[in-house]
């Protein structure tokens, strides 16, 4: 039996301005909007000023927090299988659950602003401090970073990471701030622009000399400009399975599974901002074209794919699908709201989000690929690590 386990984690929302709330969240703040009580009018007021504060640093949605950043990077690090120790050498610790592999599925950033997509590269990139590996020394950025994690890491655009500021020709139609469309994610992170399927790999040896060989395989298919949107709040969050990437998805798909090797357990998993299929979700934030991703993944064997885009975590297999969807709740955002309210359980609609999918193998070439749900709290930062804030979830029954 062989395993590899997947930390899976999306909408981190990183920004150039920490905890702040956008306007759209700010108005679901009002309790009882016609309340013109003292106590209404102040919050009301309250809600003004934070309203006027978004408005001035252009805040079209809202940003992270950085505690739970810096959180998020010590449990990676902590759990990281293969990594620096405090004097640079690179380690490598055994163990079950030790992680493989990270994916992070989209909107990283609060805004596909320069400053912004910069402030995603120092996470990922930054050099390390030899006192605590997953903070950052560089002297003008002291935050969480995941340069000492020497996993390989799959790192996917969301639509927030294309937003740019709104065009001229657009302004009297729409009074917006961002439109889709931006490419700093490709010039300064990843380049989905020249190559909008990206993937990793992760191999395991099983106990007959096979080999277990996990890809992950990730598509880009946020929205290229604003005109490929459907509907009058589209262009907000939708995304749109381009005929070209997703055939491109399912040509590398085929090629893996044509080129396996006798000596080789092959699974395939596909990664994407918009979970294809979601049950009950607004239009104007649906995968556009997704009835034609769920047909490539059932036609070339898919075994999951992971996403996130709803801030709502759960996994589900529609009728007529052969794999199963694991959706990735917001994992850093600032006070975070799910897209869909009340659709589900309470303790799922909200919250700080990430899941370990583990994928396993056994000598007869059986896969399986489960996963596990974690949730940010703050009940263990006075009485033990930072990363115990993550508590494992229980399995849904």
């Amino acid at each position: 039996m062989a395993s590899i386990n997947i930390l899976h984690a999306s909408d981190l929302h990183i920004s150039l301005h920490k905890q702040l709330r956008s306007p759209i969240d700010r108005f679901g703040d009002l309790r009882d909007p016609w309340n013109i009580s003292p106590h209404g009018i102040g919050e009301k007021l309250q809600v003004v000023n934070n309203l006027i504060t978004a408005w001035w640093k252009k805040m079209a949605a809202s940003s992270y927090d950085p505690e739970i950043l810096e959180a998020l990077a010590e449990f990676i690090y902590q759990n990281a299988r293969s990594k620096l120790d405090e004097n640079g050498d690179s380690i490598v610790e055994d163990g079950e659950d030790k992680l493989d592999a990270v994916v992070l599925t989209g909107d990283l950033a609060t805004t596909g602003t320069s400053d912004d997509i910069e402030r995603v590269s120092k996470f990922l990139r930054a050099r390390s401090s030899s006192k605590c590996p997953h903070k950052s020394d560089e002297s003008d950025y002291r935050g969480a970073t995941l340069s000492a994690v020497k996993l390989p890491i799959l790192c996917l655009p969301g639509n927030h990471d294309r937003f740019i500021p709104t065009r001229d020709r657009y302004k009297k139609i729409y009074p917006k701030f961002y439109e889709p469309g931006g490419t700093n994610f490709d010039r300064q992170l990843f380049d989905y622009g020249h190559q909008p399927v990206q993937g990793i790999e992760v191999p395991a040896t099983l106990s007959n000399k096979k080999k277990l060989r996990v890809v992950i395989l990730g598509a880009d298919f946020s929205l290229e400009t604003f005109d490929d949107h459907e509907g009058l709040y589209g262009w907000l969050a939708q995304g749109k399975a381009y005929s070209d990437k997703r055939r491109e998805l399912a040509l590398q798909t085929e090629k893996l599974r044509n080129e396996r090797k006798d000596n080789e357990v092959l699974c395939v998993l596909w990664a994407m901002h918009f979970p294809p299929g979601f049950p009950r979700y607004p239009d104007h934030g649906r995968l556009l074209r997704e009835e034609k991703v769920i047909g490539h993944a059932n036609r070339t064997g898919v075994r999951a794919i992971l996403a996130g885009h709803t801030h709502e975590q759960i996994t589900y297999r529609n009728p007529g699908s052969a794999f199963w969807v694991f959706c990735c709740g917001t994992t850093t955002q600032h006070e975070p709201q799910s897209m869909s309210q009340g659709l589900y359980s309470p303790d799922l609609s909200t919250g700080n989000f990430f899941q370990i999918i583990t994928v396993t193998a056994d000598d007869t070439g059986r896969v399986e690929v489960f996963g596990r749900d974690y949730r940010y709290s703050d009940c263990g930062a006075q009485s033990g690590p930072r990363l115990m804030q993550w508590i494992e979830l229980p399995s849904p029954q």
